[in-house]
């Protein structure tokens, strides 16, 4: 009886084990199956995802390339001030008797560029300074110097020193200046060249001066606010405010253009208008209400802030697509030869 339970039992514990090798046995074989699919699917994913990395980085590089090619066309006009003021240092210093002999003609080429490129951004540091020192005293003339003086009349624009200079500043260069002071309807030799000598295009000529006027006009402005005792804040916000207000002065410009010739042609009346009103808005209501009102701060709103910054990117929009550019650059240039004459 013992050996037959005995017996019972071996036999059952070798099929048990039989049972339990073939079970691992093609668990094993379903495993190696799994990995192996499992390896030539990460193969597939990851030549996939090569493929596709490639082709980001192809379009990335296009978009680079195009992204360049449109800023040098935009900038073309500084691009050209760069290379003509590295040319007239080499050109004066080849005029300085100790110095002209280590000058040669080779720097003009591109043998020497390395000294034409450091020559050229001397030029265009001098530039941006001269450019900040205009501003500077612009500021000074007709922010500062009018706070100092209602100052006097008014204890309460003395005492009110940073609302008092925003309101200024954003009444007679935001709004007046975004206004009157638009780049569309001006044309300066330089701008003559450009257009008719290069040979420019109008609507990239036209766009590259907005946007440098943006960019200049956003740190000049922080800086000048900064320099007139206004908190950093509300500098930078003033700054940006002013930026986002020079495609909507372009805009309206153009509005006018189109739609209202009679007033196009007034122009130089209405923006003497403007600016008179901007003088009387500025400088008589202060001194007849004695103050300056508070509400001036909540220019930091910032669901104002986003508004106008909405406005200045549907602006831009509108002027990167505008399709009259090349009739206003006729008009301009007309305009210009009947005042020489």
């Amino acid at each position: 009886m013992k050996n037959c339970i005995k017996n019972c039992m071996n036999s059952i514990k070798k099929i048990m084990g039989n049972i339990m090798k073939s079970c691992m046995n093609w668990i094993k074989k379903h495993m190696e199956k799994c990995r192996n699919s499992i390896g030539n699917h990460m193969k597939k994913f990851l030549d996939i995802f090569k493929k596709i990395m490639k082709k980001l980085l192809a379009i990335i590089k296009k978009s680079m390339k195009n992204a360049i090619s449109n800023c040098e066309n935009i900038f073309q006009e500084k691009i050209l001030k760069f290379y003509e003021g590295a040319n007239l240092i080499i050109f004066f210093l080849k005029r300085i008797p100790k110095v002209r002999n280590k000058v040669t003609d080779d720097m003009f080429g591109k043998k020497k560029t390395k000294q034409r490129t450091k020559f050229g951004v001397f030029v265009l540091i001098c530039t941006f300074i001269l450019e900040f020192l205009k501003k500077l005293v612009y500021a000074f003339i007709f922010v500062y110097i009018p706070y100092k003086i209602l100052g006097m009349l008014c204890i309460n624009v003395l005492n009110n020193k940073e609302i008092s200079i925003i309101y200024f500043f954003i009444i007679m260069t935001t709004l007046c200046g975004s206004i009157t002071n638009n780049t569309m309807f001006t044309m300066s030799d330089r701008d003559y060249i450009m257009l008719r000598v290069i040979l420019v295009k109008s609507n990239i000529h036209y766009f590259g001066r907005i946007l440098y006027k943006m960019i200049t006009e956003l740190v000049y402005f922080t800086i000048i606010l900064l320099i007139l005792g206004i908190s950093f804040k509300y500098s930078i916000v003033v700054s940006i405010f002013t930026m986002a207000m020079r495609p909507l002065g372009e805009f309206i410009s153009l509005m006018v253009y189109d739609n209202a010739v009679k007033v196009h042609a007034m122009r130089g009346s209405i923006n003497g208008v403007i600016m008179a009103s901007a003088f009387i808005i500025a400088y008589i209501l202060p001194y007849v209400n004695r103050t300056i009102s508070s509400t001036w701060y909540k220019i930091s709103n910032p669901y104002f802030l986003i508004g106008i910054l909405v406005v200045c990117v549907a602006t831009l929009w509108f002027l990167w697509t505008y399709k009259k550019y090349e009739e206003v650059a006729q008009d301009t240039v007309y305009i210009r030869r009947e005042d020489k004459l």
